[in-house]
């Protein structure tokens, strides 16, 4: 999942953006799904795995109606329901007929020709093909309008469940937390008008209520707007030391060193 994410920003780095959605929908569908899975019903997903793993299967989930109450479920699960929408979430990872959803885009940078009513192919046309570079903006616009919004839904999702088999240092969790909501908020600040949805601004708000709480809290000022810029690639909070930082994520790095150097003993 992680590679294919990867890659997809890599190819659309390099201009070749149907490449990019066709990397994108199997994470956002397939993968994220059979974590949905785990983090629902561990118990169900183990049996489903072990007797009939074709089960597990998101085409076999039900329509959007059923994945948006399995979403539900899933941010009732992680306490965020005040963070996400889980009607928007499936709209943007399942629905063809919406222009707002991946899944259209997606078929239409995968295949040549599509039947679909709300993505046929137009005459004189092959999808993606003759895409030119207005076009191509179009597409990247999208893509960075709204695939932030679905991967801190998965960081959220993946964290829950690693937590549970090898749990991080609370520090460091609050240190990337900080990092993610200011990018959020100035992630927010770069959107073009056009691509501006309630869901995205409830999130945004959320985190930015979030950020300003958890500085005021750990006894420093609320966050401003250049503020947010030094915590996005720091994690430092606002007027804290240079050295305070650089200290802190050199911990950082030792425990994970020697986490590693323990894991190895173990499997020794």
């Amino acid at each position: 999942m992680l590679h294919c994410i990867y890659e997809a920003l890599e190819s659309s780095r390099k201009a070749k953006l149907n490449v990019t959605y066709m990397l994108v929908r199997k994470p956002i569908q397939e993968s994220l799904f059979l974590l949905e899975t785990i983090v629902v019903n561990p118990n169900d997903f183990a049996a489903k795995l072990a007797v009939d793993p074709l089960k597990l299967r998101g085409e076999k989930a039900g329509g959007l109606d059923a994945h948006t109450r399995r979403i539900q479920q899933v941010l009732e699960k992680l306490g965020e329901e005040g963070r996400f929408s889980a009607e928007y979430i499936a709209q943007l990872r399942y629905n063809k007929s919406e222009e707002d959803g991946f899944d259209g885009i997606c078929n239409l940078a995968m295949h040549l020709f599509t039947e679909h009513r709300a993505i046929r192919t137009t005459p004189l046309n092959i999808n993606f093909i003759f895409s030119g570079w207005d076009e191509k903006c179009t597409q990247w616009a999208y893509l960075y309008s709204r695939l932030p919004y679905l991967l801190i839904y998965t960081h959220c999702v993946v964290e829950h469940l690693c937590e549970r088999i090898a749990p991080t240092h609370p520090t460091y969790l609050n240190d990337m937390q900080r990092r993610i909501a200011a990018l959020a908020v100035l992630w927010r600040e770069q959107m073009e008008p056009a691509y501006v949805a309630e869901p995205i601004d409830k999130l945004v708000s959320y985190n930015r209520d979030w950020l300003i709480g958890h500085c005021l809290s750990a006894g420093y000022p609320a966050p401003s707007e250049s503020d947010f810029v030094k915590m996005a690639f720091t994690g430092a909070f606002p007027r804290e030391g240079k050295m305070k930082v650089l200290l802190r994520n050199l911990r950082y790095r030792l425990r994970a060193a020697l986490n590693r150097r323990s894991a190895r003993r173990v499997r020794q």
